[in-house]
């Protein structure tokens, strides 16, 4: 079954579902919204306001959501047998105490934003596309499923922050280029399972506005201007958002992704390591920047580069190969990877990482790194069901954990093998 058909069947069957079990009124209470508004009927969210995003004083504030039944999560499409082991019960009750939470964070105007140490401008196109992606990444579509409400509520939003350039950034906006790729790709997996021509013509804006800003080396910088200088995280998330748009059924410039795939590989910085055997071999960690040392790598940075290469259609070579065992090697032998550490990148990291091991070829790699991933998780969510970074806050944490966490579900495109 195509990627695409497989979520909105998903979609369908989640929706055919709350209809048989849910008394009439009681889906709206589930989204944490009065019926008439589950209905479809909620008013157009205001238009964002400049500045940090913080919530205005005395503002009326959204129901904070209740989780969904047990059940809803049990009803996986297509998950496969060492899936369903790995995910237990336990965290099943953490996936939804995290959708609940951030359904209950979401702002009036259907943003959501960060308040992190790094918090000195406004986030909420990135942290609003990656909390969206959580929410959508366990069946919720526009106004279907448990969270459809706050799921249309946020791409209203991200709609809104457009500009007539395409470019999706909010005034002071210091998310910049990284959150108009995490909004092209949160736009792209919804367009497809949901027919709406706002979202075909928003997206073939985005989609030229990164055409256009592809520095020669064939990356990009923090801002959508074709200059000399960029860097890997900026070209990564913009490879991303190109890969799911043009398998959304949009146009996209093939050379443009082949441009941005070369610039990739040609950030790998050889790396021995040991490969399942045990073996020495030849592997590869990802440098920051073409344009500056290409020293400077990192194991967040590799598993980027590896995601965003599976993401293109680059399944084997030397250098995906190379830095996929590298990856592993490193998540295998250091168990300092699964700790809380803000100078790793831990969220960016792992985000990245989960889509790595998960498209591996060998399934030793999915299964380990799961497991390690969810034991360092749960334990470390608070009671109200969020994680927490020092640098961005809690959306920003509590998204991407439940993010990886639901990979076995599914629901993403991106999440399909």
């Amino acid at each position: 079954m195509p990627r695409r058909v497989a979520v909105h069947v998903a979609a369908v069957l989640v929706a055919g579902f709350l209809a048989a079990t849910l008394a009439p009124g009681e889906e709206g209470a589930k989204s944490g919204q009065p019926a008439e508004r589950a209905a479809g009927n909620d008013p157009k969210p205001a238009a964002p306001a400049a500045g940090a995003g913080q919530k205005a004083p005395g503002a009326e504030q959204p129901e904070a959501a209740s989780p969904p039944k047990r059940e809803w999560f049990q009803r996986r499409v297509g998950t496969e047998q060492n899936d369903a082991r790995l995910v237990t019960p336990e965290t099943e009750r953490a996936i939804e105490r995290a959708l609940a939470w951030l359904a209950g964070e979401q702002r009036p105007e259907g943003s959501w934003g960060g308040t992190g140490f790094m918090q000195r401008g406004d986030t909420r196109v990135a942290m609003t596309a990656l909390a969206c992606l959580a929410l959508v990444a366990g069946g919720n579509v526009p106004d279907s499923g448990p969270y459809g409400v706050q799921v249309r509520r946020g791409i209203d939003f991200l709609l809104s922050a457009q500009r007539p350039s395409g470019y999706i950034s909010l005034e002071g906006d210091q998310s910049r280029i990284h959150g108009h790729g995490f909004a092209t790709l949160m736009l792209a997996e919804i367009y497809g399972t949901v027919p709406d021509e706002r979202l075909k013509q928003a997206l073939n804006r985005a989609v030229a506005v990164v055409e256009k800003s592809q520095t020669p080396a064939g990356g990009w910088g923090y801002e959508p201007t074709p200059g000399i200088w960029d860097e890997a995280s900026t070209t990564i998330a913009q490879v991303q958002a190109l890969r799911s748009a043009r398998e959304a059924g949009l146009v996209v410039d093939r050379k443009v992704i082949e441009r941005a795939i070369e610039y990739v590989q040609k950030c790998a910085v050889p790396r021995d390591y040991k490969n399942l055997k045990g073996e020495n071999a030849k592997g590869y960690y990802f440098c920051y920047s073409l344009a500056m040392a290409r020293g400077k790598t990192s194991w967040a940075l590799t598993a980027a580069a590896v995601s965003s290469l599976q993401g293109s259609g680059v399944y084997s070579g030397n250098v995906l190969e190379g830095g996929l065992g590298a990856l592993f090697w490193e998540a295998r032998k250091n168990d300092s990877k699964f700790r809380f550490t803000d100078e790793d990148h831990f969220w960016y990291a792992h985000f990245y990482a989960a889509q790595a091991m998960y498209h591996a070829p060998d399934p030793v790699y999915w299964e380990t790194y799961y497991q390690k991933i969810r034991d360092s998780l749960l334990p470390r969510q608070a009671r109200d069901g969020s994680w927490t970074d020092r640098d961005y806050g809690r959306p920003f944490a509590t998204a991407i954990g439940a993010l990886i966490l639901q990979i076995p579900f599914k629901f993403l495109p991106i999440f399909q093998r």
